[in-house]
């Protein structure tokens, strides 16, 4: 093979990597939220808890007041509700980990372009009298924005 068709397929190859990287780019948003974690029984803040955000594969650490601030985490929107909403809106799956405590699973974690949403994980002791190794839980919307959903459907269903 000619030293030119091979320059010419590399510089093709290259191009259409630059082009799928940014479909896949302006595809992501950029946010930011704080977790708190603290011990589930006593609501103390637990410092050097590793939070790790799944889809980005980051992590961060609580400081001594068992807040992190988790920025900048990347996520695809979600176009569902975007105008009660009035910001891009997407989720994320936190890890939450602690020695002496059971593994933690957030699904569905609300992540927006704006403003930093706040988050607190309830962390569960490890007990030798029980054979659960993790808790897994899925985040809810806030009040405010499941009363303006209920709102807008109980005109039409009510």
């Amino acid at each position: 093979m000619s030293s030119k068709r091979i320059i010419l397929i590399s510089i093709l190859s290259i191009c259409f990597a630059i082009a799928i990287l940014s479909v896949f780019l302006l595809t992501q948003k950029q946010g930011a939220f704080t977790v708190t974690v603290v011990d589930a029984y006593t609501n103390e803040p637990l410092e050097n808890a590793a939070i790790v955000v799944a889809e980005n594969d980051i992590s961060f650490k609580t400081d001594k007041n068992g807040k992190a601030l988790c920025s900048p985490v990347m996520f695809r929107p979600n176009k569902n509700f975007q105008d009660l909403r009035q910001a891009q809106s997407g989720t994320v799956t936190l890890l939450c980990y602690m020695d002496g405590y059971l593994d933690f699973i957030l699904f569905n974690a609300s992540v927006f372009d704006v403003g930093i949403y706040e988050k607190t994980l309830y962390m569960f002791p490890e007990s030798s009298e029980s054979n659960r190794t993790f808790i897994a839980m899925n985040e809810t919307p806030d009040e405010e924005f499941s009363k303006k959903l209920l709102d807008k459907y109980a005109k039409k269903y009510k």
